[in-house]
């Protein structure tokens, strides 16, 4: 792999209307282009959203992306798919993944670290492979 690329698994993103879906957004659009794969779930207007960003954009067919195992499956496959070698849960106390419950370190883990061997809710990294990121959004 010649470049860093990385997986956004997320249920808060646009157009589905809020501020952390507006936050996700923001991080995701100021990646270099072609670095970033995002999986969300549907929303109305998602088609002409996503037809309309600098990255991918795989939708699940829900309006709320659970942390499953067919979300877990789906996003290694994905993850394999496109290469990437990190995955980043964007708002991550909603999607089951808590700064708390992940990593090794201390519990103020936040958007802005890139640490190794994250894990989701106390759990191993459900996308086996690359490094999971969890993030909590803007105010941690």
């Amino acid at each position: 792999m010649s470049e860093s690329r990385t997986l956004l698994v997320t249920n808060d993103f646009p157009p589905r209307p809020g501020g952390i879906q507006s936050f996700v957004h923001g991080l995701a659009v100021r990646q270099p282009p072609g670095s970033v794969v995002v999986y969300a779930s549907r929303w109305r207007g998602a088609e002409e959203f996503d037809a309309a960003q600098p990255f991918t954009v795989v939708r699940e067919n829900t309006r709320v992306l659970l942390p499953t195992p067919l979300v877990a499956r789906r996003a290694a496959r994905l993850a394999r798919e496109y290469d990437c070698d990190t995955v980043w849960f964007g708002a991550a106390a909603r999607s089951g993944c808590s700064p708390r419950g992940c990593g090794d370190g201390p519990g103020s883990v936040g958007w802005w670290h890139r640490p190794t061997g994250m894990r989701p809710a106390g759990r191993p990294c459900p996308v086996p492979g690359p490094r999971c990121i969890a993030s909590a959004g803007p105010s941690t």
